[in-house]
């Protein structure tokens, strides 16, 4: 443990040095507010969560900041040389990865905490009111979502062999996960879904949402961790409204529940996966 803890804050302090902290604090906080820019001249102001509205526009720019800040956490090391020295000192490549993994979540999680603040401070501007229980959905939700694609990164440099690779992979998977997502996947499994059944009914993907979905649909569309996301933001406040003030929620347990146990695979599974190939890969 005290081989991770050196090695998250040697890297943590590399980040500040080389004002990647910086960066990708002031991306994240000029995306988050030229987004709020444009939602806030067509918001509703009688709208309960326009704070959960407004994060809406994180679920495009985490994944992009977090394979930014993973892409290389390993394989830049292997490249420079400079993993020989790590490995050098009393710590192993398990401790190694995981030390890499937690000093970019802080730099992300850092980045995250100010552009909500700033988000935060804009919302408050235009609607006067920032209630407890969307601020604490929001930043739960923000904090798991974040974990999933730094995990998916630093998963992603532990196995490959090149940055370019690296670079391939993790843009392939956010270009799977966004776009091709609701163009490709899932109509494939609408199709395979079909064949099993022997119905021929059509699925108009562009107008079907989680409300009207089939139950199939509700669990398959969350696998991607940008489709978890959006369906998590008012279960979470809802859960939080039960915890704190009672009553009950008319959303689906299974699905959401379902979804927000996908970003925490997505958090953890591709870090463990790294860790298992980078033990058994030979370094040249």
């Amino acid at each position: 443990m005290n081989s991770v803890t050196a090695i998250a804050r040697t890297d943590i302090a590399d980040a500040i040095h080389s004002r990647t902290l910086w960066g990708a604090t002031g991306l994240m906080t000029v995306l988050v507010a030229i987004s709020w820019v444009g939602l806030s001249a067509n918001l509703v102001e009688q709208a309960d969560t326009p704070l959960l509205t407004a994060i809406d526009s994180f679920g495009l720019w985490v994944p992009l900041v977090a394979i930014v800040l993973g892409y290389e956490a390993v394989i830049g090391e292997r490249e420079s040389g400079r993993i020989r020295f790590h490995l050098g000192l009393p710590s192993t490549r398990r401790e190694l990865i995981v030390g890499k993994y937690l000093s970019r979540v802080s730099v992300l999680v850092t980045a995250l905490v100010v552009s909500t603040g700033v988000l935060v401070v804009l919302v408050f501007v235009r609607v006067d009111e920032i209630p407890l229980v969307p601020l604490l959905s929001a930043v739960i939700l923000l904090a798991l979502y974040g974990l999933a694609w730094i995990g998916m990164a630093v998963g992603v440099s532990s196995v490959v062999s090149s940055k370019t690779r690296a670079v391939a992979a993790v843009v392939g998977l956010y270009a799977l996960f966004g776009p091709l997502w609701g163009q490709i996947v899932l109509p494939a499994c609408t199709r395979f879904v079909q064949l099993l059944t022997g119905t021929t009914q059509s699925v108009d993907f562009a107008r079907l949402t989680y409300a009207d979905g089939p139950t199939w649909f509700l669990y398959v569309a969350r696998l991607s961790p940008l489709e978890a996301f959006d369906a998590a933001r008012y279960y979470i406040r809802d859960l939080l409204e039960i915890a704190l003030m009672g009553g009950r929620t008319t959303a689906a347990h299974g699905p959401n529940l379902f979804g927000l146990a996908v970003l925490l695979c997505w958090a953890i599974v591709p870090v463990a996966l790294g860790v298992w190939f980078f033990d058994r890969v030979d370094l040249e």
